[in-house]
């Protein structure tokens, strides 16, 4: 009976819609990882230690000492470059190739404008 099913490629239609399935119940539960993972942070207008900031991928506001002091944006992840070393790295540069060496305070960002001519 089974050889009457439709195919598809090298799979039974049955067999198909099973992977199809655990396919779906796999972007869902990614879908869920991912809103806990942009949980709000704790407003704040005082800069942090860095040792305080979140390491979930959550973007902040970084400050490093160099040339008289840097701020950007940036989050802890993963450097592609870097043998997928945990850094953190700017969000202002092109494929993660950017990091911070040593930032030592970190900020929520703030709340984005509202743009009233909507």
């Amino acid at each position: 009976m089974t050889d009457k099913l439709p195919k598809v490629g090298d799979m039974t239609l049955g067999e198909y819609k099973a992977k199809m399935n655990s396919f779906f119940q796999s972007i869902n539960k990614l879908a869920e990882n991912i809103e806990k993972i942009q949980k709000p942070v704790k407003p704040t207008s005082e800069w942090q230690p860095i040792e305080t900031a979140p390491k979930d991928g959550t973007l902040v506001l970084l400050f490093e000492g160099i040339y008289g002091g840097c701020i950007n944006t940036g989050y802890w992840g993963k450097h592609y470059i870097m043998d997928k070393k945990e850094v953190w790295c700017s969000n202002g540069c092109v494929e993660n190739y950017q990091t911070f060496d040593k930032p030592s305070f970190w900020m929520p960002l703030p709340k984005p404008p509202v743009d009233n001519n909507k």
